[in-house]
């Protein structure tokens, strides 16, 4: 060590477990260096002056109390490690010189600390008790813990960005006012431990970034301010009294659209504020959260797996969704955007979908009251239960069912529609009202029917080979296929590998006349698939020169690969049919252009039997 520290060319070392305190004003020569190593402790009582070649060099551990009016001591060039300390400790004001420190601590009690420039902080800042730290108007960086147990002030513009690598922290006794604060941490979380104001802009500068406060942190406590916005993570922990984002986050301008909201409570119980999101990510895997009102979200959409989301207002994902956790809505409306997403399980009121695009419904859910489609071309994917209890269906020739498992239940009790598509199985519901199709039908295993009719307007309701028809009750006017269609539209088409399934009684009529076909035998061969296409129109066929006198009604039936080699139908009609002499009416089939007489009807049955014929399709 020197023993005159004003020569020139000096190094003066203040080495571990010493502290040196300057009792006398001091000036260093040209050239010189001071340096405290680590565990070493300078303490400026007296101004010591630099020159402007010289060094101020304090090392990872080293601490430098500066406690004079006078800046002196970094007339030179400094050089403070990432763990080194310097502390502005005089009780009274001091200028905070802008430089690049490691950790920065104020103490002394009274006196504001002022940063003169811009400040880089690669450890933790500490505000001490009773002091004040101003910011004034420049932007600070921190990559360490912010300790405020004193008073912050700032000027307008100024930014505090935290942008460590490490977890970092917003703490102590007093809460910190921000101006605007920063967070570009993308490989840890920012933690807050107290409240926090920020009356200029929160920008959660990277899509890695994440804000943790504690449950008892409120942003902007006294009253909203300020905006909130990035492309980063910012969690909402709040528990008690309105736990919910805009009770955490008091802004006065919420720009998420880029954010993600994360509510973290895994037992739920929090307060979904009624915002438009980015991402929203609800964390409960158990327990309800509960949306305040209104939801929109831009992006993705998640519940835990277990957790449910609970609304009695409108739901609009515009975004992914991803197949977890449960919808409980018991009013307003979840619309799903014109894109292909996931369909959350769960209960809905209001079920809305936008595009014209495939949706998968990722388990069993439950309409209660409308059901629409916006745009045509919209398919429900599913392999799991669909409950429909409602009266309600706007455009349903928009939507189309594609069942590959499960059942789709028609439950309203009263008139409703049935969407067209494939059908594992449907379950229409135990009542005498009628379920009308909106397109073509499809039921691949099982048809559960036992009261009400179906109606087939313009389409075609088609059994495959696979597929039954299960009815605890007799078919009649009330419980019947109802051939409603203009002209011939509309048929029931059954098909079959074998001409057993055919052989059956095909509960047919119109209006509230059941007039069923019954193939009592049939013998042939089949080219799997064969099917039996059939119809009812409840006038005279008069382009077979039939006249107004005659049966006012007639069957189309129409076979594919079948070929009849013995066959028995028998047809039946109602009193109101007969418009002439019943008893000279003959059965006859009309194929091409030949009319094939059966023989006379049954007056007192309304029926009349084919007998042995090879003929089964015609008119």
């Amino acid at each position: 060590s020197p023993t005159d520290l004003t020569g020139n060319y000096q190094t003066f070392v203040i080495q571990n477990s010493h502290t040196i305190t300057s009792a006398a004003t001091l000036t260093l020569g040209t050239n010189s260096i001071i340096e405290i190593e680590n565990g070493g402790t300078l303490t400026e009582s007296n101004a010591i002056t630099m020159a402007a070649s010289g060094t101020l060099q304090v090392d990872n551990g080293g601490t430098l109390n500066h406690n004079v009016n006078s800046i002196t001591i970094f007339a030179g060039t400094e050089s403070f490690g990432a763990t080194s300390t310097v502390n502005y400790g005089l009780n009274n004001n001091q200028s905070v010189i802008s430089a690049t420190y490691g950790n920065l601590t104020t103490s002394g009690g009274a006196g504001t600390k002022t940063a003169a420039g811009i400040l880089t902080i690669n450890g933790n800042i500490t505000i001490g008790n009773g002091t004040t730290f101003a910011a004034s108007t420049f932007s600070h960086s921190v990559t360490g813990n912010w300790t405020n147990n004193g008073t912050f002030t700032t000027g307008a513009g100024s930014t505090v960005n935290f942008n460590g690598t490490t977890a970092q922290s917003i703490g102590g006794t007093a809460s910190t006012s921000f101006v605007n604060l920063t967070v570009s941490n993308t490989t840890a979380a920012i933690g807050v431990n107290v409240n926090t104001n920020v009356s200029g802009t929160l920008n959660m500068n990277g899509a890695n970034t994440l804000l943790t406060p504690d449950a008892g942190v409120i942003f902007n406590n006294a009253a909203a301010a300020g905006t909130i916005t990035g492309t980063g993570t910012v969690q909402v922990t709040r528990t008690a009294a309105t736990a919910g984002f805009s009770n955490q986050y008091r802004f006065t301008t919420n720009t998420l659209t880029n954010l993600t909201v994360e509510y973290t409570v895994l037992t739920g119980g929090q307060t979904i504020s009624a915002l438009t999101y980015g991402n929203l990510t609800l964390d409960n895997t158990s327990g309800t959260n509960t949306a305040a009102g209104n939801v929109t979200v831009g992006k993705a959409f998640t519940i835990g797996s277990g957790g449910t989301f609970s609304t009695a207002s409108n739901l609009n994902l515009n975004g992914t969704t991803t197949c977890s956790g449960t919808i409980s809505a018991t009013a307003g409306t979840v619309t799903y955007a014109a894109t292909a997403l996931n369909v959350l399980t769960g209960t809905y009121y209001g079920l809305t979908f936008s595009g014209g695009v495939g949706y998968t419904i990722c388990n069993a859910i439950t309409v209660n009251n409308a059901l629409t489609f916006s745009a045509a071309g919209a398919t429900l994917n599913t392999a799991f239960d669909v409950t429909l209890n409602n009266a309600t269906f706007t455009n349903p020739t928009n939507g189309t069912i594609s069942a590959s498992a499960s059942t789709v239940y028609y439950s309203y009790a009263g008139a409703q529609n049935i969407l067209p598509g494939t059908y594992y199985n449907m379950d229409i519901y135990d009542g005498n009202f009628t379920k009308t199709l909106q397109g073509a039908v499809t039921i691949n295993n099982n048809l559960a029917w036992d009261l009400g009719n179906i109606a087939l307007s313009t389409f075609n309701l088609t059994l495959a080979s696979t597929a039954n028809i299960t009815s605890s009750n007799v078919f009649s006017n009330t419980h019947m296929i109802v051939c409603n269609g203009a002209g011939t539209t509309g048929s029931f088409i059954r098909q079959s590998n074998s001409t057993a399934l055919l052989t059956t009684t095909y509960p047919l009529g119109t209006g509230t006349s059941y007039s069923p076909i019954a193939i009592t035998t049939l013998s042939g061969t089949v080219t799997s698939p064969a099917s039996i296409t059939l119809s009812v129109v409840p006038t005279y066929f008069s382009a077979g020169g039939a006249g107004a006198s005659d049966l006012n009604r007639y069957w189309n039936v129409t076979t594919s690969n079948l070929t009849v080699t013995d066959a028995n139908v028998t047809f039946s009609y109602v009193d109101a049919d007969v418009a002439g002499t019943e008893s000279s009416y003959q059965g006859s089939v009309y194929s091409g252009s030949t009319w094939t007489y059966f023989g006379s009807v049954d007056t007192s049955g309304n029926t009349f039997t084919s007998g042995s014929t090879v003929i089964l399709s015609g008119v």
